[in-house]
């Protein structure tokens, strides 16, 4: 005769009794963990990269030097209608420009926000104490036609602020978040390619 066989039940019964008694204290451990993480400090709106919250942004006060768009025609048949060149050179007031040309390095990501997109750009320091460059491409598309080259459509974050005709230079990275009001974006001759 097996003994062995009445014990089974009564391990199985008090092995599950033990894992519900556990569940009530791992619970209570994972509430106090949520309580403690809400007790750190939070972050702020400005240090979350979420560059839709540019109201929450600290605006950096910087000078236009020159502000261009400029378009250009492709001579190939394709589903691109235009390509347009985004050229910024900007300046850091004087008696900032040290404190604001170290800040504006750590950005990770720099976009133009423009009409309703927001356009990668790219920060390139200049000789000029002061002086930086930004420039950025945006290729626009229309439907190809039977036969003609159809390359891949690009497409832009919505940055869903109303510039009301102006542009916003935006920089940031996971901890901070910049901006600075630009004025409107001169057009410089179309260039039609051959």
């Amino acid at each position: 005769m097996n003994t062995s066989q009445p014990t089974r039940p009564r391990q199985a019964k008090s092995a599950l009794f033990h894992r519900r008694s556990l569940l009530p204290l791992g619970l209570f451990t994972l509430a106090a963990i949520l309580a403690l993480v809400g007790c750190v400090e939070s972050k702020r709106l400005s240090d979350v990269p979420d560059p839709h919250r540019i109201s929450e942004c600290q605006f950096i006060p910087l000078k236009s030097v020159s502000v261009t768009q400029q378009d250009a025609l492709p001579g190939v048949e394709s589903n691109v209608r235009k390509q347009r060149t985004y050229r910024l050179e900007v300046k850091v007031f004087e008696e900032e420009t040290d404190h604001w040309m170290e800040v504006l390095e750590q950005m990770s990501t720099w976009e133009l926000w423009v009409d309703s997109v927001a356009v990668p750009v790219r920060f390139r320091p200049m000789q000029k104490k002061g002086h930086m460059m930004f420039s950025g491409l945006r290729m626009f598309y229309a439907p190809s036609s039977g036969g003609s080259m159809s390359l891949p459509v690009e497409t832009y974050a919505l940055h869903g602020v109303a510039l009301n005709g102006q542009a916003r230079l935006v920089g940031y990275n996971a901890h901070q978040c910049y901006a600075s009001a630009l004025d409107s974006l001169i057009a410089r001759p179309l260039i039609v390619a051959p």
